[in-house]
């Protein structure tokens, strides 16, 4: 008898029927509806606390479908049973990170440090590991999937802050550590408006450049 697939769908399903979701929320980014739901509350209250003003009240009016659902699941890091392949760090660092599998409809991805682990594809979107200790990482799972959205849209990711006045952009770019979001900060006090710290999407509208934002908070080093 020919064993079931293992695939990300059937693995999500699993963890849900484990850990069963008893709270959730909505956020909304420009034309991206998430629906966010976690099995400890902890997790729903401090994100709604973070993401401020992108929550979406209850039973808001004209709130559109959700385009991507994501599930947060507080729970010891599992166990895959299975061999990881080591993401190789970025261009001048030596610090390894991540691990991943690849399997048929989509990928795990492996935090070495923390244990979180994080599974996307086939529409399935899930987290899983000690999320309220490590809530930087759901952050920017969800942060990552308004990326996704976008780069379907035709845009390109860039790796740089913006800021913008009267319908304006500008994009402040540079390797770590060279300044950007301080750089981007410092011109709040000139009047331009904080559009991203880290991450900036430009998407092309018929004869204009638009640019988005990721709803993260800027870090000075």
């Amino acid at each position: 008898m020919s064993q079931p697939e293992v695939n990300i769908k059937s693995m999500a399903a699993m963890f849900r029927g484990q850990y069963p979701s008893s709270r959730r929320m909505g956020l909304q980014f420009i034309d991206c509806h998430m629906a966010i739901e976690a099995n400890s509350p902890g997790i729903i209250d401090s994100l709604a606390d973070y993401f401020g003003d992108f929550v979406m009240a209850p039973g808001t009016r004209g709130a559109t479908t959700p385009v991507i659902h994501i599930s947060l699941i507080e729970a010891p890091p599992p166990d895959f049973k299975k061999t990881f392949v080591i993401k190789p760090p970025d261009p001048g660092k030596t610090k390894i990170k991540e691990e991943f599998i690849d399997l048929p409809d989509g990928r795990i991805v492996r935090k070495r440090l923390t244990g979180m682990a994080f599974l996307f594809g086939g529409g399935e979107n899930l987290a899983i590991g000690p999320c309220l200790a490590n809530l930087n990482q759901a952050v920017n799972f969800i942060n990552n999937r308004f990326i996704e959205w976008k780069l379907r849209q035709g845009g390109l990711l860039g790796h740089a802050a913006g800021v913008a006045r009267n319908g304006r952009g500008l994009g402040v770019a540079g390797i770590a550590g060279a300044g950007k979001s301080t750089l981007a900060l410092e011109l709040l006090g000139y009047g331009l408006t904080f559009i991203s710290n880290d991450r900036l999407i430009i998407l092309k509208k018929g004869k204009l450049l638009q640019m988005y934002g990721v709803a993260k908070m800027p870090r000075i080093n």
